[in-house]
């Protein structure tokens, strides 16, 4: 209709009738864009929410799965600290704990303890990360990926060539394992380890030193990896507006 009244109004050269017919449709079209712009931005921000809250469920989890995770390899860490001052010092009689005789067995078990975050996998696929409009937890998210793939090609450094230290010295821990493998706070490996023996035999006590040089490089691995999902945690919850009324409640 526009087009048939622009033609006439042409033919007899009304060119006032024209301009308007011209600016109605420029600002029909202009009115149109801006509708249409609006509604896909409400759909972002729609679709923002979702992954924000979702991102934020997932590194809670994270957090409390790494909890006990993280703390019980902290405790190694502690208790080899004990064994390399009872080895490697004037102690008349060393004897190790249970628990450092535990640490001794199990100091080759550097796993990775950093999971992948589905949401943020969901994004990347699709090409969505640029829907989260916050920098801040943006930045967080790609510096947690970035921070991911380095604790992935340190834990393949940290763990090559790695072989128990019970494989390597067997006479010096030996494994008496248990009947009840499986069951409630049942020990698979059951130890015993002879300090005085560990003492005075030099290429057991060099296994030992290596090894635990590999274990402290593999805890600063988690405690880089552990800051960094802190970090994205701290985002998401200023970008949410949570505030965490106990200190029990943020991991």
């Amino acid at each position: 209709m526009i087009l048939r009244r622009v033609i006439q109004h042409f033919r007899e050269q009304e060119w006032t009738a024209i301009a308007l017919d011209f600016l109605i449709v420029v600002v029909g079209v202009f009115v149109g864009l801006q509708a249409q712009q609006f509604a896909v931005d409400r759909e972002n921000q729609r679709r923002e929410a979702i992954y924000l809250k979702r991102l934020h469920q997932e590194v809670l989890l994270t957090l409390q799965l790494r909890e006990e995770n993280v703390g019980r390899r902290f405790r190694t860490k502690e208790a080899l600290r004990n064994v390399y001052r009872i080895l490697l010092s004037d102690v008349a009689s060393p004897k190790l704990s249970e628990q450092e005789c535990y640490a001794l067995t199990t100091m080759h078990i550097m796993s990775d303890v950093t999971v992948d975050l589905p949401t943020l996998t969901e994004l990347l696929s699709a090409g969505q990360l640029d829907i989260i409009r916050s920098t801040e937890v943006r930045s967080n998210l790609i510096r947690y990926l970035q921070e991911k793939d380095r604790s992935d090609d340190a834990l393949k450094s940290i763990n090559r060539g790695v072989a128990p230290l019970y494989k390597i010295h067997p006479e010096l821990i030996e494994l008496r394992g248990s009947e009840g493998f499986g069951e409630e706070e049942d020990d698979p490996f059951n130890p015993e380890c002879h300090a005085m023996e560990m003492r005075n035999k030099r290429s057991f006590l060099n296994d030992f030193i290596g090894l635990r040089v590999r274990y402290l490089g593999y805890i600063a691995t988690i405690e880089t990896a552990s800051e960094g999902i802190t970090r994205l945690h701290d985002a998401l919850d200023q970008e949410l507006g949570i505030v965490h009324e106990t200190a029990g409640t943020k991991p």
